[in-house]
């Protein structure tokens, strides 16, 4: 790439935004069988209210169950924009056998997407689909 064809960082995340607009949270739930099952499991045991599925972060464009448990009222609560230092923001991610080492560990941008929801505070619990194979069906 020759330095006149970079763009700037702003013009560069536009481009890529405009992109990837089409791909939301539904098509992934299409594209992700286990999603769906693996969602409406936790949403039946909490209430609908209390879980969420969303791109938790933006750049990734796999979805993840996310969740909030106030600790001062031990109860599940809605997880959107949950800032009080007494909820625990939780992130359920789904590993497949592809996205993890032969140790079940997550590979690449997983593993980065991983370390970046800790960075932000998030408590991350990993299932893998290998270990509940039955979220497949």
């Amino acid at each position: 790439m020759h330095l006149s064809d970079w763009h700037d960082s702003e013009t560069h995340r536009h481009e890529v935004e405009k992109h990837l607009k089409h791909f939301s949270e539904d098509v992934d739930k299409k594209l992700r069988k286990p999603l769906i099952p693996a969602f409406e499991a936790v949403r039946d045991a909490i209430g609908e209210k209390n879980v969420n599925c969303c791109f938790v972060l933006s750049h990734f464009k796999t979805a993840d169950i996310l969740l909030a448990f106030d600790e001062n009222t031990q109860h599940f609560t809605t997880p959107q924009n949950c800032t009080d230092d007494n909820v625990t923001r939780v992130v359920v991610m789904l590993l497949s056998k592809a996205q993890t080492s032969f140790d079940d560990q997550p590979l690449g941008m997983l593993h980065c997407k991983l370390r970046q929801l800790q960075k932000l505070g998030y408590t991350v619990v990993q299932v893998s689909l290998v270990v509940f194979p039955f979220l497949f069906y």
